[in-house]
């Protein structure tokens, strides 16, 4: 649209709210806690917690080469996967993985929960090490020890040789990293949350909505038509929780959403009719 044309030239712009309807924009958190279960807590979190590694959007996506669309929920080729929280890793034999920890990533400021400091090794250790013993997880059944060998290094012992291990030590679900202060002040609630991530879980209201703020201190950036820019560009994101389907598309339909991730096939001609103006893409359901 001639809207959107005129947005793209003016660059990119700080500020506002950015309203989102999620793929499981009709289901809630089943808990807070990474430790407790899988893909229905992890979206939830996912704004204000990180993982150790992360799709590489800006390389491959649609902005780089376009060799991966990145709308597959379950999976990224290893090729196009880039460090988050850790800078890198290796494999100096079959059976240990070895992660360098990204310097300069600081924990969010919460009060009653912990002051801001920086992440270290022994976070990562503590977070996968509470995985590793909490029995819940299939993905860590291999893994022998999580041990922090330095301020900035977090070795993995597996049991065995594991030829996938990128996905299930890594950035599949269960692999959240959060610090001892949430678990000690309450990782089940969710006014305690905490994490590195863009955002800020400031609000949720069950059946409503969650909230989420800008987080100032964010370590990543982008670069866009060769200038470097401050991640997140928005200072506030909503994501409703809406069960029927004909609301969901109502909000769309009439902009009280910016972004829905889930629309069926079915609606796309009467959306094309109704709302021209709206930018498409495909993805697996």
């Amino acid at each position: 649209s001639d809207v959107y044309k005129r947005q793209v030239e003016k660059g990119p712009q700080y500020g506002g709210t950015l309203v989102v309807l999620h793929a499981h924009c009709g289901l809630e958190p089943a808990s807070w806690d990474p430790a407790d279960c899988n893909w229905i807590g992890d979206p939830f979190m996912s704004p204000y917690m990180e993982n150790l590694v992360m799709g590489d959007f800006e390389k491959y996506g649609p902005r780089g080469t376009n060799q991966f669309p990145f709308t597959d929920m379950e999976y990224v080729p290893t090729e196009f996967l880039r460090g988050c929280l850790a800078e890198s890793w290796e494999l100096p034999d079959a059976i240990t993985v070895i992660y360098h920890i990204r310097k300069g990533v600081y924990w969010q400021d919460k009060p009653g929960v912990m002051a801001s400091r920086e992440l270290t090794a022994d976070d990562v250790a503590f977070a996968k090490t509470r995985v590793v013993t909490s029995g819940r997880c299939p993905y860590y059944e291999n893994v022998q020890s999580v041990t922090a060998l330095d301020r900035y290094t977090v070795e993995v012992k597996l049991k065995e040789y594991q030829g996938n291990w990128l996905l299930p030590l890594s950035w599949g679900y269960f692999q959240k990293i959060y610090p001892p202060e949430l678990v000690e002040a309450g990782i089940k609630d969710w006014r305690n949350a905490v994490g590195t991530g863009p955002f800020m879980l400031v609000d949720y209201v069950s059946g409503s909505c969650l909230t989420f703020e800008r987080n100032p201190i964010y370590w990543d950036t982008t670069t866009i038509d060769g200038k470097e820019y401050k991640l997140p560009f928005v200072d506030r994101l909503v994501w409703p929780i809406i069960l029927d389907e004909s609301t969901q598309l109502a909000a769309l339909r009439t902009g009280k959403c910016d972004i829905e991730e889930a629309v069926s096939w079915k609606y796309v001609e009467s959306l094309e009719q109704s709302n021209p103006e709206l930018i498409r893409y495909k993805r697996m359901g």
